[in-house]
């Protein structure tokens, strides 16, 4: 299904608009690796805001996958609930992401030493993101921000394969379209939310 958004309102498009944003979005959605998913999913082509987007339902609550203004832009997940407008209003402690990131990746004592070191330079890039990064700018020190700081690792921080940048930016995005971060990202909202 297809909606179209001009002038605050939306309609169903009962055909299939032929721009290049579109057509990425519809060639993006065959390739969600789950039914419910691609069943589900719509296209949001909001001509006020002048993007297009891939909106689909999850445990969570409503994601959508606002696709790049342009070449070389990177894609922007979208999470549509109440829950982070109180996320956004509930402050969080670095005590507190350090706990749910040890929860996320648990490491124990016994664990070898490449494990130890994997968990503090995570802690390093994640605790950085939620303190430093200019996407937590608005929401910094908030659970919100909190959830984000997982997230932006998980996606764009996180090590992946790949014998150039490019190769390992590929990774990332088929991790995070093929549902591989699904759990983990669902454990952390849970983990982030009041």
């Amino acid at each position: 299904m297809e909606i179209v958004i001009i002038d605050g309102k939306v309609t169903s498009e009962p055909g299939e608009i032929n721009t290049p944003q579109a057509k990425r979005a519809r060639g993006i959605a065959n390739f969600f690796p789950r039914p419910e998913l691609l069943r589900d999913a719509v296209i949001v082509h909001d001509q006020d805001e002048h993007t297009t987007s891939i909106r689909f339902d999850t445990t969570a609550g409503p994601i959508r996958i606002l696709l790049p203004v342009a070449q070389g832009f990177e894609f922007h997940f979208i999470h549509d609930s109440e829950t982070g407008q109180r996320m956004i209003e509930a402050e969080m402690m670095l005590s507190e992401l350090k706990s749910v990131v040890d929860e996320l990746w648990p490491v124990k004592d016994s664990d070898h030493a490449r494990a130890k070191t994997n968990q503090r330079q995570r802690w390093g890039a994640i605790s950085n993101l939620f303190e430093h990064a200019d996407t937590q700018a608005g929401i910094r020190g908030t659970r919100w921000a909190g959830y984000n700081a997982l997230t932006e690792y998980a996606n764009h921080v996180a090590p992946a394969r790949g014998k150039t940048d490019a190769d390992k930016a590929a990774a990332r995005a088929e991790r995070v379209i093929s549902g591989a971060a699904s759990d983990l990202m669902e454990k952390a909202f849970a983990l982030t939310t009041v």
